[in-house]
């Protein structure tokens, strides 16, 4: 009789599954499928099945005994009769054997045509080399040649498979039946798999197959209750692979050794009796016992422990943490009833007593049904945590709410990180959690080193893309650079991962010496078009690229203009090092040689780098035969460069302390740059600049050649000796070509009182400048009233204020011009008001004295002086001006909650004194409108209040409000600017002590006061109240 297919094993397994769940036996069900089968192969096999289920009662043993069903469907029914869920174990099979019948259905359908198409294709190729080549190479012989080159392999091949076509047809035969005798026999089944063993593609796929079938049998045996042993031994016949057999062989070995939770319990058994704190006749050592049995799933032992365990020998007030882990065990033995919900509510009793204890806190959290909340959960560990707790069980429990729900991992705060680590640390990370990390990782905005660490260490355990990929967005957000940071960038390049600004860092991190191995093609590609790295990075770029990559190829050839360009750039810099050195000897050519780069190149030729192992060196000179200083450049520990042009020059060394070295300090001197092409260039280079000077000092300077050529071609102090003369001589007259130069010799610090005088009374240029000149000026002692008027103007024109105070007050003590002088008290004022501009204290010193003076002051000006007096100690000569503004504004409705904190007396004159003032600055054009509740004592019952506010001044605005002393304030702003709405946080308001003067004093005042007393000061305050409005009437 032929085996069943995949269709009628899925068949019978689903009325089986369905038979079984509905409370029908196997053997009633077989009875029920046999009423129901036509005549013919299934009858038959139905009666033998039933007839051995009469005989033996095991479905197993009726389907082994009919010998047609697979091997795997045994094993599995063995397993559900021997675990009691052979329903379930039915309803799994039907599964398997239909995705078992898809998948070889999708197999046949898409490989029958390629088949048919490959076999017309090579009979058409057999026919052609056997019957249609020799035809073609009669035709070549024919015209007196012959076949030659693949034509002729072709034409031998032809000849071959035609001469012993019987062998080639009993190969053919051969395959054929070694491929039916290994699909179709057990034996060759064996053979086929011993030899797809050998493979890694088949391999792995076979380990995927046997793994799968042993994870779903021993699923099934556990959650039945078997033990793992037993559950090893129905599971370990599912699988016919020789080497996963030899694997679970082993699994039963380290079992039946003792290796289980068994062996554990014991083994920590003895560890506890081990500890002088604990004792077997103790509290403690019982529990620990009992808890021990729970774990190896022996509840017996377990009750008996705690039964026989005297528990009024101790009270919770003695020790709330012993009394509350025997509760605790109950409620794990008995899981449910009024004992479990009894030990709950006696946990949380003693946990409100100790809210600090992490025994109670976990010993809560397994139990009690309010923590099944997993973010309530974590928020009490993080508190524990946060606290100072750091024991394990914390850790792990709050580990195990992101293993049974990883979207609880919401964020990577430091308490997550922690909890990560320490997942990592004990080898219970898994791969989910590590990715779910990775991603919050990925959108942090900030650099978290701990964080940092611990993702190193997870993508050494998971070496995952993404992880590596939020490794390097999170350094890069950190704009980490640093060495160690290279490894990381330069596996991400590796790994080819899309991250940006990966090559930048990469650049930025890679080691200066970096130029014998050639960076990846993907740098290189990624530069091609140019780049903003810092000049030593791209010069280690480039000389890699000189180093590694062949002058003739496509990618040197992309990069060649950048090179020159960058070679060129920073040559006319004067920078050199041995990395530069490469560039400019490659790119530097003398084709492209101007006078300027000529200047350039005599520099670098002469250029050393000098070091020294000497501490304190402050800087370096270098000394010229005639005694000049010529140089003197800044000591660092790298070393300086200075420029030796002549042989006679020498080095003096300058110390932190001001002393001065010549031949007692040893130090290294190495020629930076030194290559005999470029020397030619130099030397004639300087045989043309020493003719130059030859010439240039022939010539006697004058006017007319300073106008043509300027100080190019003279000498600076020559040219500062003649303006200045020329000044003195001639008169201080406005000339736009003498402005000009005094001002630039001025830049190179060549200037006197005459020049200075000069420039003050008519230069006018950037504000930078100008204020450059005043400040030199007002050294000398010079009139600056001028140019102090030209600075402010030009400052409030562009409406750039900076630094400009004491140029104003020095521009106040001279002849002022009136509307210019307005214009900047109300500006300067504007801005301290409503942006917060830290004003100069003599701003405030002028304002005052221009009140004194009787001059017209803008409001915003007296407003900014109550600002800049409420903070400070008032004179009592300002008292009077300050409490006349402070009436003026406030009866222009203009008020600021600064003014709250002048004197009591000040404000009861302007009904202040018992106010409350809020203050919020928006953005010019939005609306603002304030939400508040006022609360009385703790209460937060009220809703919330809205009130649109208009501005007081600007974008400025106010609120005010009464509060009496048993009253706060809670409030927040929402701020609508166009499209955006803002809303501030909540801010909480109490109230300033108000001392029982007038109405609300009183009212406030009596807040406080109870029964009698109030009753007391209630009928005063209506008396008085009564008398006032009398006298009102009466007046």
């Amino acid at each position: 009789m032929r085996p069943f297919s995949n269709m009628e094993l899925s068949s019978f397994c689903g009325q089986m599954a369905l038979i079984l769940k509905s409370g029908i036996s196997s053997t009633e069900g077989l009875t029920i499928m046999l009423e129901d089968a036509a005549p013919g192969d299934e009858r038959t096999v139905l009666e033998d099945l039933s007839s051995n289920m009469q005989e033996t009662g095991s479905l197993f043993l009726a389907l082994e005994h009919a010998g047609m069903f697979p091997s795997y469907m045994l094993h599995m029914v063995e397993i559900g009769e021997e675990t009691g869920t052979l329903d379930e174990v039915m309803e799994s099979l039907q599964n398997h054997y239909e995705r078992e019948e898809a998948i070889s259905r999708s197999i046949r359908n898409s490989i029958t045509y390629p088949m048919i198409m490959t076999g017309m294709m090579a009979v058409v190729v057999i026919v052609l080399l056997v019957k249609v080549m020799p035809i073609f190479n009669q035709v070549f012989i024919q015209l007196g040649t012959e076949m030659t080159g693949f034509s002729r392999v072709l034409m031998n091949v032809g000849t071959t498979i035609g001469r012993y076509s019987v062998v080639f047809v009993v190969i053919l035969l051969l395959i054929a039946a070694f491929a039916l005798y290994g699909t179709r026999t057990a034996s060759g089944r064996n053979i086929l798999r011993a030899l797809g063993g050998k493979f890694r593609f088949t391999r792995t796929i076979r380990d995927e197959l046997s793994t799968c079938r042993f994870a779903s049998g021993m699923a099934l045996a556990l959650r039945s209750g078997l033990n793992p042993e037993r559950s090893m031994e129905l599971v370990a016949s599912l699988n016919d692979d020789p080497l996963f057999q030899k694997k679970l062989e082993l699994c039963e070995k380290e079992l039946s050794e003792g290796k289980d939770l068994t062996a554990w319990a014991d083994a920590t058994r003895e560890k506890l009796k081990g500890l002088d704190i604990y004792s077997e006749d103790g509290d403690v050592y019982p529990l620990f016992d009992a808890h021990l049995n729970l774990l190896c799933k022996e509840p017996d032992k377990a009750s008996g422990i705690l039964d026989d365990y005297n528990y009024s020998r101790f009270s919770v007030n003695k020790d709330s943490v012993i009394s509350s882990y025997y509760l605790y065990l109950t409620a794990l033995l008995r899981k449910s009833g009024s004992q479990v919900n009894k030990a709950i509510e006696e946990l949380n009793k003693a946990y409100m007593k100790e809210p600090t204890s992490w025994e109670l806190v976990c010993m809560l959290i397994d139990i009690d049904p309010e923590y099944k909340n997993y973010s309530k959960k974590l928020q009490v560990l993080e508190r524990h945590c946060s606290n100072g707790a750091n024991q394990v069980i914390l850790y792990w429990q709050a580990y195990r709410c992101f293993l049974e729900k990883p979207t609880c991992l919401k964020k990577l705060s430091a308490f997550e990180v922690q909890i990560l680590n320490f997942a990592q640390k004990h080898g219970v990370l898994t791969k989910e959690i590590a990715l779910y990390m990775a991603n919050l990782a990925s959108q942090q905005r900030t650099y978290d080193k701990n964080l940092d660490v611990v993702m190193q260490k997870v993508y050494r355990i998971f070496p995952d893309p993404q992880i590596l990929t939020a490794i390097c967005t999170h350094l890069i957000r950190g704009n980490r650079t640093t060495p160690e940071c290279f490894k990381w960038y330069a596996l991400a390049v590796k790994e080819d991962l899309k991250i940006a600004q990966l090559f930048e860092y990469y650049m930025m991190t890679v080691d200066d010496k970096y130029l014998d191995r050639q960076f990846p093609k993907s740098v290189l590609l990624y530069f091609q078009h140019g780049n903003t790295l810092e000049y030593k990075k791209a010069a280690v770029l480039y000389a890699n690229l000189i180093n590694c990559e062949e002058e003739s190829s496509e990618l040197y050839s992309a990069y060649r203009e950048q090179m020159e360009r960058f070679a060129w750039m920073q040559l006319e810099n004067r920078r050199i090092n041995d990395i530069l050195h490469i560039i400019y000897k490659r790119c530097c050519t003398e084709r492209d040689m101007t006078p300027e780069r000529i200047r350039a190149v005599y520099d670098i030729c002469h250029a050393y780098e000098i070091k020294t192992t000497v501490k304190n060196m402050a800087f370096v000179m270098v000394i010229e035969p005639d005694g000049t200083i010529s140089q003197k450049v800044q000591y660092s520990a790298d070393g300086v460069i200075v420029y030796l042009y002549n042989k006679d020059a020498r080095i003096v060394w300058e110390s932190k302390d001001g002393r001065h070295y010549i031949d007692s300090i040893p130090y290294e001197t190495m020629r930076m740059f030194y290559e005999n092409r470029y020397m030619e260039i130099c030397k004639k280079y300087q045989e043309e600049h020493e003719e130059e000077e030859r010439k240039k000092e022939k010539k006697e300077l004058t006017w007319d050649m300073l106008r043509e050529h300027g100080l190019e071609m003279a000498d600076e102090k020559e040219v500062f000796k003649m303006c200045s003369m020329r000044l003195r001589e001639e008169g201080t007259e406005e000339d736009d070509f003498l402005l000009a130069l005094c001002f630039e010799l001025f830049l190179k610090d060549q200037y006197d009182k005459q020049t200075l005088s000069y420039l003050a009374e008519y230069y006018c240029g950037s504000t930078r400048n100008m204020k450059k000149l005043w400040h030199v000026a007002r050294d000398y002692d010079i009139t600056t009233y001028k140019l102090s008027e030209r600075i402010i103007t030009q400052m409030l024109f562009s409406e750039t204020m900076f630094g400009e105070e004491e140029i104003f007050a020095d521009y106040y003590e001279g002849r002022t011009y009136f509307r210019l002088k307005r214009a900047y008290l109300a500006y300067v004022s504007r801005e301290y008001v409503v942006n917060g501009r830290q004003v100069k204290g003599c701003i405030f010193v002028i304002i005052a004295n221009e009140y004194r003076k009787e001059e017209d002051l803008p409001d915003i000006c007296k407003i900014a002086l109550l600002k800049y007096y409420s903070s400070r100690e008032v004179h009592q000569e300002l008292e009077p001006m300050l409490r006349e503004f402070l009436r003026e504004m406030c009866e222009k409705q203009l008020y600021f909650s600064f003014y709250l904190k002048y004197p009591e007396n000040w404000l009861r004159e302007v009904q202040l004194y018992d106010k409350t003032m809020i203050e919020y600055h928006a953005k010019p054009g939005s609306k603002v409108a304030i939400s508040y509740q006022i609360r009385k004592g703790e209460s937060d019952n009220m809703n919330y209040q809205e009130e649109i506010l208009l501005p007081a001044y600007e974008d400025t605005y106010i609120k005010s409000f009464i509060l009496f002393g048993d009253e706060s304030l809670r409030y927040y702003f929402t701020e609508t600017n166009k499209d955006k709405v803002t809303v501030t946080e909540k801010s909480d308001y109490k109230p300033r002590e108000v001392r029982p003067i007038g109405k609300f004093g009183r009212l406030n005042d009596m807040t406080s006061l109870k029964n009698e007393a109030l009753a007391i000061a209630m009928k005063e305050f209506a008396t008085e109240k009564q008398l006032a409005e009398d006298i009102f009437v009466a007046y």
